[in-house]
């Protein structure tokens, strides 16, 4: 049978797939029961003669261990989660071994583990650096403080990111206790690995000081804490980051360094590649074993130790045992960015690579071209297009970017980074040999300079990179038309490229049918501020407030910028400043600067603080037009949609003392759904909007002032009578928001509470029926 041959010859293929599929259903709600039922089967099964039996239990087997090896991870980390949370804002003792130690801007942390506590691992601060190593016991006492849920659409999830690493918390020292530590004199490999890091990092800062040894730094040990965010930010925007995480590129490098040694040493045959081996796993050892680093070294160790077992090279195989061993250690780097985008990379160079060279034209496929100079660039070209091909879905969907000269980039700038990186080498091994050190770290500036040079230049292309976010669905159907492309190319299979074409037709189409108007509101979560983000069902789009801004944080910057990027929108029909101030309109400081803005809503406020000012400055600068909209105004933006202001009164606002009775009020109709905004709203300005009476009755209510004694009146409510309440509000604020008198008037009324401070933002989608929250974590 095919499918037996196709095993025998690439086993792990099958293995590490039915593995992959086990993890997946290991992370679902379905009942424990099932797997071990599967294995059951599997194991009768391999008791049954015949091939395809055999087989059969093997992948059994396999996809139940995958499951159940979930089932335990994911078991493990809600232990871990609720012990977190019950821990969360308490102090306590502890008494733990230090496993890691980092610098930050604010002081030093250190990795310990919380034994008596289910053993989760969490960050020690302390302002001051300790006298203590890795290995050393820390005994004191601090504040602990849990890993926050996203609490944004398009946030990064550090939750996740962190409890992958088995990091749930952070435990700030309390200046009260004195912290004790206790030397450990004991052989600790961590210490030893920490120690040789070091005196690496110390060998690149002197013979190549600054950004040289910085960027010999992140290339070799994986450290990029040194290299400046300017930098960083050039390479990311040139689509070259990748270079900058140690992966299968820097591996590569390092193989050919090894066998370059083991050849000058003149090892017996076989075990040279023992030695090879070895120095592969202490490379992984002191970039500290990153995904990316351990799958490229097994997948160099496999493919040299294949000789040696008389067993064929089969890339594939390989790259499916390297997968396979990395998730046996731990499942949840299935979920790894990293993994992803090393397994996503590798499998699209050797698949894309070798598809190109055969369907390209004779003439310029890779081995017919005589000049080396153009058949190495030309090929270095063909590899990076190949690799963009397989990640670029997933760096659109996480990153929300495509950066299109990165083709042409990775041409000049990958060959440099190996010559740099055999210079970081040459400088380690050479350094003993006088005047050589300096000699090559003064080579290994010049090409750094040329290098950051070549990043700058391309980032500042206006075009170097587009806003883009694929969707699953924008997803499925890129792969779809990839998958035509390579069929319509093959002239054995063209049917079936005809054949997928048709589907992606249908899919746009049905799309393009089905697609119901809807209309949605993102209550963000901006700490103690407002903004919201409406889309309109023609998809105009407006902002309400983009929250505060101040020494710490920019919430236009953190929050509404990335759910902007999220959602594709790079712009911005009409900004809303209910009134100016700080904790409302903060957030536009910057935002006005970065986003394309139409219109600019602004109360008849004259007022005078900084941040008010540079948002008009800015709004004159960008061509913003800046409108005034007054009592009774009716925004009609559909034939369904329509804004009407309810406030404030121009003669109102400017005699009035307290700028939040100022605020601009409007209410949102979408068909029989309907929203009403106060922002911050209090009582002189709640009496204000009573003769309204029942014009006020919505679905949804953007409660006051944040939920302040001094808002959301009593006669108010009886004629707003929402279903949905939602109070912006910052976590432990200093005002003590909000008032649990105002929550109680709302939970007599039956009214359902949303607070962002505990739930985070919501996402509520109306169809012109009904409203309904999009869940969107």
């Amino acid at each position: 049978m095919f499918f037996i041959k196709n095993f025998k010859s690439s086993p792990f293929i099958y293995i590490t797939v039915s593995f992959i599929l086990g993890l997946f259903l290991g992370g679902t709600d379905i009942s424990i029961i099932l797997p071990l039922f599967i294995a059951v089967i599997g194991i009768g099964l391999l008791f049954i003669k015949g091939d395809i039996f055999f087989v059969s239990g093997i992948l059994f087997c396999t996809a139940s261990f995958g499951w159940q090896m979930m089932f335990h991870e994911i078991s493990e980390m809600s232990t871990k989660r609720l012990t977190a949370n019950q821990l969360h804002e308490t102090t306590i003792p502890f008494s733990s071994e230090v496993m890691e130690i980092q610098s930050t801007k604010k002081g030093y942390k250190y990795k310990i583990s919380l034994t008596e506590h289910h053993e989760i691992d969490v960050w020690f601060f302390n302002k001051k650096q300790l006298s203590c190593e890795i290995g050393d016991t820390i005994s004191s006492v601090g504040g602990f403080q849990e890993i926050r849920a996203v609490r944004n659409p398009g946030e990064f999830n550090f939750l996740n990111y962190y409890n992958r690493q088995n990091i749930y918390g952070w435990i700030f020292a309390d200046d009260h206790y004195v912290i004790r530590i206790d030397q450990n004199e004991a052989f600790q490999l961590n210490k030893i690995i920490v120690e040789v890091r070091d005196k690496i990092r110390d060998f690149f800062k002197e013979y190549a000081p600054g950004v040289a040894g910085d960027l010999l730094s992140a290339l070799i040990l994986g450290d990029k804490s040194d290299v400046e965010p300017s930098i960083r930010d050039s390479f990311a925007e040139t689509g070259v980051i990748h270079v900058l995480a140690v992966s299968g590129l820097h591996v590569g490098y390092v193989l050919i360094i090894l066998l370059l040694l083991k050849n000058m040493l003149g090892l017996p045959w076989g075990w040279d590649r023992i030695v090879v081996i070895l120095g592969l796993c202490i490379f992984v050892l002191i970039t500290g074993s990153k995904a990316s680093v351990v799958r490229a070294s097994i997948m160099a160790g496999l493919y040299i130790l294949a000789p040696v077992v008389n067993r064929q090279v089969n890339i594939w195989n390989i790259i499916a045992v390297a997968g396979f061993i990395i998730l046996c250690f731990n499942p949840l780097d299935l979920f790894d960015l990293g993994f992803q985008l090393s397994f996503l990379a590798v499998i699209s160079i050797v698949f894309f690579y070798n598809w190109l060279n055969e369907t390209l034209p004779e003439k310029i496929r890779v081995n017919n071209i005589q000049n080396t100079i153009i058949r190495f660039v030309w090929g270095l070209f063909l590899v990076s297009f190949a690799a963009q091909i397989g990640t670029l879905p997933l760096t659109s969907f996480v990153f929300g970017k495509i950066p299109v000269v990165a083709l042409i980039a990775n041409v000049f700038i990958v060959p440099l980074i190996g010559l740099l990186v055999g210079i970081g080498f040459a400088i380690l091994f050479l350094n003993w040999i006088p005047g050589i050190g300096y000699a090559l770290g003064n080579t290994a500036w010049l090409i750094a300079k040329i290098i950051t040079t070549m990043t700058y230049s391309f980032s500042g292309l206006k075009y170097s990179s587009f806003q883009l976010t694929f969707s699953p669905f924008h997803i499925l159907l890129y792969l779809l038309i990839i998958l035509s492309i390579v069929l319509l190319c093959n002239s054995q299979r063209r049917k079936f490229g005809l054949l997928s074409l048709l589907l992606v037709s249908n899919l746009l189409i049905w799309k393009w049918v089905i697609n119901e108007k809807k209309m949605d509101i993102i209550f963000m979560d901006v700490g103690q501020g407002d903004a919201a983000l409406i889309i309109f069902p023609n998809d105009k789009t407006m902002l309400i407030d983009a929250g505060q801004r101040n020494q710490y944080e920019d919430m236009g910057t953190e929050v509404v910028m990335p759910v902007l990027k999220y959602l594709n929108i790079e712009k911005l029909d009409w900004v809303v400043m209910s009134h100016p101030h700080s904790d409302h309109i903060g957030g536009l400081v910057n935002l006005i600067n970065e986003v394309k803005i139409d219109t600019l809503l602004d109360s008849f406020i004259p007022y005078k603080s900084w941040t008010y000012k540079t948002i008009i400055r800015g709004a004159d600068k960008n061509e913003v037009y800046v409108s005034h909209p007054h009592q009774g105004e009716v925004m009609k933006l559909s034939d369904n949609v329509i804004i009407e202001f309810l406030a404030p009164d121009s003669v109102f606002a400017v005699s009035e003392h307290n700028v939040n009775n100022a605020s601009i009020v409007f209410k949102l109709s979408y068909g029989a759904t309907s929203v009403l905004f106060t922002g911050d709203l209090e009582y002189e300005g709640d009496q204000f909007l009573l003769p309204y009476e029942n014009m006020l009755n919505v679905n949804v209510l953007k409660v006051a002032h944040h939920g302040s004694i001094t808002s959301t009146t009593t006669s108010l409510l009886d004629f707003i009578q929402p279903d949905i309440a939602v109070v912006s509000v910052g976590r432990k604020n200093k005002f003590k928001h909000p008032s649990s008198i105002v929550m109680e008037r709302l939970e007599e009324r039956n009214i359902d509470i949303h607070r962002t401070d505990t739930d985070g933002a919501l996402w509520l989608r109306s169809d012109g029926e009904t409203f309904t929250e999009v869940l969107w974590k």
